[in-house]
């Protein structure tokens, strides 16, 4: 909020002119009824000034005002967060426009979910904390058995692999958590996505 003031001096001083035009002119309150910087004394037109507040002086609309910096660093908090929600908007349309794009190539003849691997690495120093590494990849989890040719996977386990040894690295064998977004994601896992290639829309499979 901008508090109206009158500038009590027939002639403005240089120095003081400069400091308000190059947003410098910064100061406390030590008094209610009004504050000095620079020489020049100036009184609220309608406010009570709050002790202790640390304040900046401006000038426009042919109008002396002040702002305390408190509510200046408020406002740029709230048009920081607001930008911060329309930039998570966008990334989230644009993550879902690439979602649909990416599952309009497949038709999986199985029942799946997509999941993390919960890694022993994403509870070290370079991992979130919460068993996901900062590059956490994207797999398809069979929800039932399935057997395509000589691709063979039973429930609960990853398209990738269902030996730990062999793809899931050091998988501690339990599913990670972060998947909750309101669309399907796109499979990131290179094993994963060689496999799928398969079900691509014009390519033949046959189920057996």
């Amino acid at each position: 909020m901008k508090i109206r003031m009158l500038l009590c001096a027939e002639h403005i001083n240089p120095v003081f002119f400069r400091a308000v035009s190059d947003g410098k002119a910064i100061g406390t309150v030590f008094s209610p009824t009004e504050i000095a910087f620079q020489g020049q004394v100036l009184k609220p037109i309608d406010h009570k000034l709050i002790l202790g507040e640390r304040f900046k002086i401006g000038y426009s609309g042919n109008q002396w005002h002040i702002e305390y910096l408190s509510d200046i660093d408020r406002h740029r908090r709230h048009e920081q967060a607001a930008k911060n929600v329309a930039e998570q908007e966008a990334n989230a349309k644009a993550d879902q426009e690439k979602s649909l794009a990416f599952w309009a190539q497949y038709d999986i003849p199985i029942a799946f979910v997509v999941e993390i691997k919960e890694v022993l690495s994403g509870l070290q120093v370079n991992g979130n904390g919460c068993g996901m590494k900062r590059n956490t990849v994207t797999h398809i989890y069979c929800l039932s058995d399935f057997s395509d040719k000589r691709l063979v996977r039973s429930a609960n386990t990853f398209l990738c692999s269902p030996v730990k040894a062999r793809y899931g690295g050091d998988w501690t064998g339990t599913l990670g958590e972060g998947l909750t977004v309101p669309y399907v994601p796109i499979i990131s896992c290179k094993e994963c996505l060689k496999k799928m290639e398969k079900w691509k829309i014009g390519k033949s499979y046959i189920k057996q």
